[in-house]
């Protein structure tokens, strides 16, 4: 498989959503749709532990449930419990989404969550400073037999997004990396330089109509 082949995920509605605590037995994760297939950032060949990515939506919110498989579990690290600091030198899951589906690192937001279930976030256009946007989203995270597991729930009135009433093609990503191994491995492998338009895509996604532009429609006309 060329890794710089774009991938794929096809959108799906979340009939109920998921209870966020990092396990991943709710029913709506046995049908939903699964990025596979982590590439190693360095090497360009399939990560040794590979991960796992499930994707759903609603018109509430975006959920995540990310399966990163370790061959020695006992060897994960978490230190980081605080939110909003940068996990380094410990193993991390993250997931990014172009809205506007631009290819540019500009219009990306990313979402990164420890084993511990410490959670950072870095949100495009102009809402990084906005911290009241970081306590909306959720994440938990738990320890398996195999690894460890995490669930996000990201409202989506974190996010600027285009407008629409059509379905739409929105750039997506998942990576990880594995601070046993120093591996860092990408569901859509962008390379060491990490050329955001190899990211991946999210298809066929019908973001909710957004409310706050509602009011501004009469001074349209």
């Amino acid at each position: 498989e060329n890794p710089n082949v774009k991938k794929n995920v096809p959108a799906m509605k979340a009939d109920h959503p998921p209870t966020i605590d990092g396990h991943l037995n709710d029913p709506c994760w046995q049908t939903a749709p699964q990025a596979v297939n982590f590439t190693d950032q360095l090497l360009d060949q399939p990560a040794k532990d590979q991960t796992v990515a499930r994707l759903l939506y609603d018109d509430h919110a975006i959920y995540i449930a990310i399966h990163a498989f370790d061959s020695q579990p006992g060897k994960i690290v978490a230190r980081q419990t605080k939110d909003q600091v940068r996990p380094f030198g410990e193993d991390i899951v993250a997931f990014g989404i172009d809205p506007f589906h631009t290819h540019q690192f500009a219009d990306r937001n990313f979402f990164v969550v420890n084993p511990l279930g410490a959670k950072f976030a870095h949100l495009a256009a102009g809402r990084a400073e906005k911290t009241e946007w970081l306590g909306l989203w959720k994440a938990a995270a738990q320890r398996t037999e195999d690894g460890w597991s995490v669930e996000m729930e990201i409202p989506w009135q974190m996010l600027a997004y285009p407008g629409t009433q059509k379905p739409i093609t929105m750039g997506i990503n998942f990576d990880r990396f594995q601070q046993r191994t120093g591996e860092k491995s990408w569901w859509s492998n962008i390379g060491p330089q990490e050329f955001e338009e190899y990211d991946g895509h999210w298809v066929g996604v019908l973001p909710p109509p957004k409310e706050r532009e509602v009011k501004f429609l009469p001074y349209a006309y």
